[in-house]
């Protein structure tokens, strides 16, 4: 009874060894299995990180080729836009000029017949009304001045007046403003019945036409900046967007990983725990059997193998753990099978063992990498931390300069609406001066009419001079007849042939005078006609002074539109700005949320080292239990 009591014992003790090895080896292994699973999860994390870099990367190049080609193509289109505004303003205030220059020579040629110089002034005074003309002067045939009037208080003039050189005033303003490319020069000659009696020069700026080109240059120049600030802000909000999706596709990666792990552990435990109790039931079943079966057969022929199995056990339960030792017991009785039963235990807790270790070996070969990931990952989250509190540095000042913009814009907007008030005004100016061309060519009709009825006029007086003639020759052959009369009458006769005489001399000499009104008449007529001729000239000229007044406000008009295109397009711009401000402040509230959240994952990672190396120190401990077993 003592032998199987103690083998009784001996059997229960390498059960409760054998399961709490087991039980050791198992809870190693799937310690093991799962931080095998959370590196390789890490190591996913990491590489979905990676890609998330390159999109970022790729997102940037897309916005940067992107905001390059628009602003070359647009820099492109609004510089012919430019070209194309400025030759309008320019070929505008031409036109301008030489209709104001015909018109001045159609009004002067009565003033310089009649030799009426205040009138001629006053014509070029008047002229000064418009603000753009500079100076005016009217010139004779012989090249000298028929005018002298400058307007000294214009500050050009005053200008041109310094810099020109010359004698007199006016030579020193004409000089300088033949090299000044901001005054337009334009001369006609005054021939009102095709002959030159004079010439009319006028000098109007072209400043007004250069400076709405040159701010014109600059909101252009704005507009690109504007345009491309704008891209770049679509791209940003579409990348980050995309960088949104991608965020949410890594996490949803790692809350998969992470349920995986979890229904993957639950998986392992409840299969280590139904191992364990497989393994119970067959190790308590076989002791069972095993007392059982020495119980029945005991003898004291088997006396000896019970003593060498219970030896070998013994040897299998110090403290070295000898799993290499087998228990040798040839017989085939059921001491033979129960050695055989104990060799196959030892076989399959040495292999246990071993593969515990091996697991063990390989737990402490990952865990110094895991540890340099985790320390990886904290110098990362250090680094990125950085990095979006730089970003949210540059978003405060981009959100500042944005808000700068956005005042430039509204005062260019002022100057828009004030050039598109001037284009209006010159409009209204335009059409004052095309009513005031339609009077005149009415005029110019009312004063070819009366020319006219002079010239019928002239044809009745021609009618009266041939009855006249007609009776100057009667009176003559009256006279004739009168004078052989007296000639036979003799003495008698004397004194009525002195009367028919003095009648046929005042006869010859009404003939002369008609003839010499005849050949004033014939004069007249053909004054009459030259003046027809070039009032019809005159008339001529001022409808094509209308037309090209008509052509002028076609111009401004097509000006007035472009300008109130860039005007809508300068509001569009404003608003624009405003929305970009209040998304640039979104953005940098995400920024700041975004430095939480990297704080955050910082302190995980640091978490995530000293558990790392709490798992080295247990890792060491199974393995110095597990070498207390010789398996080799």
């Amino acid at each position: 009874m003592p032998i199987l009591a103690t083998i009784l014992a001996v059997i229960i003790a390498q059960v409760s060894v054998s399961l709490a090895v087991t039980q050791r080896s198992v809870d190693t292994l799937v310690h093991q299995v799962l931080s095998s699973l959370n590196g390789a999860n890490q190591k996913t994390v990491a590489s979905l990180d990676a890609s998330q870099l390159k999109i970022n990367d790729a997102i940037a190049r897309l916005s940067k080729e992107t905001t390059s080609s628009l602003s070359k193509t647009l820099s492109q289109q609004l510089k012919v836009e430019k070209s194309n505004v400025e030759s309008l303003l320019m070929a505008a205030v031409q036109d301008t000029a030489k209709s104001m220059a015909e018109l001045m020579a159609l009004a002067a040629p009565t003033a310089i017949w009649d030799n009426d110089t205040p009138k001629l002034t006053q014509l070029v005074k008047d002229l000064h009304r418009n603000k753009q003309v500079l100076f005016a002067r009217y010139y004779g045939i012989d090249g000298k001045p028929l005018t002298r009037f400058v307007n000294k208080k214009i500050k050009k003039v005053k200008e041109l007046s310094k810099t020109g050189k010359g004698r007199k005033i006016f030579d020193k303003i004409l000089d300088a403003a033949k090299k000044d490319p901001a005054v337009y020069l334009v001369e006609v000659d005054i021939n009102p019945r095709g002959a030159v009696i004079g010439r009319f020069l006028l000098a109007m700026s072209n400043q007004n036409a250069l400076d709405a080109s040159a701010e014109l240059d600059q909101r252009f120049i704005s507009l690109v900046n504007k345009s491309k600030d704008k891209v770049k802000t679509a791209i940003a909000e579409e990348s980050q967007t995309t960088k949104d999706a991608v965020a949410e596709a890594i996490d949803a990666s790692h809350a998969i990983a992470l349920q995986t792990s979890e229904v993957l552990q639950v998986d392992i435990d409840q299969s280590a725990e139904e191992l364990l109790g497989s393994l119970s039931i067959v190790l308590v079943g076989l002791g069972i059997l095993i007392i059982i079966l020495l119980t029945a057969v005991f003898s004291i022929r088997v006396i000896n193998k019970i003593n060498m199995l219970t030896n070998s056990l013994k040897e299998l339960s110090d403290e070295e753990g000898d799993l290499t030792q087998r228990i040798h017991i040839a017989s085939k009785d059921e001491v033979g099978a129960m050695a055989e039963a104990v060799n196959l235990f030892i076989s399959k807790t040495q292999d246990l063992v071993l593969r515990a270790n091996a697991s063990a070996d390989d737990v402490i070969k990952h865990l110094p990498g895991l540890n340099d990931v985790s320390s990886n990952v904290a110098g990362v989250a250090d680094r990125q931390e950085e990095k979006v509190t730089q970003v949210a540095s540059s978003m405060d000042g981009m959100v500042r300069t944005i808000q700068e913009v956005s005042e430039r814009i509204h005062d260019n907007l002022q100057n828009v609406n004030d050039i598109r008030s001037a284009s209006i005004d010159a409009g209204r100016s335009s059409e004052q001066v095309r009513q005031v061309i339609t009077d005149m060519v009415g005029d110019v009709q009312t004063a070819t009419d009366t020319v006219r009825s002079v010239s019928d006029l002239s044809h009745q007086i021609e009618s009266v001079l041939d009855m006249i003639r007609a009776i100057a020759e009667q009176t003559n052959l009256l006279a004739l007849n009168a004078s052989i009369e007296a000639a036979r009458a003799g003495d008698a006769g004397r004194g009525f042939a002195v009367v028919a005489d003095e009648v046929r001399n005042l006869a010859s000499k009404t003939q002369q005078s008609i003839v010499d009104i005849q050949q004033q008449i014939s004069a007249l007529q053909n004054a009459v006609k030259q003046v027809v001729t070039s009032i019809s000239q005159a008339s001529g000229r001022a409808e094509q002074g209308i037309e090209s007044i008509n052509q002028s406000d076609k111009q401004i008009q097509n000006m007035s539109n472009a300008v109130q295109n860039l005007y809508d397009l300068t509001n569009d711009i404003v608003a624009m700005a405003e929305e970009q401000s209040q998304v640039s402040g979104g953005i940098n509230n995400s920024l700041s949320d975004i430095t939480l959240e990297t704080q955050a994952t910082g302190q995980a990672a640091v978490q995530n080292r000293e558990s790392v190396q709490v798992l080295s120190k247990v890792a060491q401990e199974l393995k110095l239990t597990l070498s207390r077993f010789k398996i080799s």
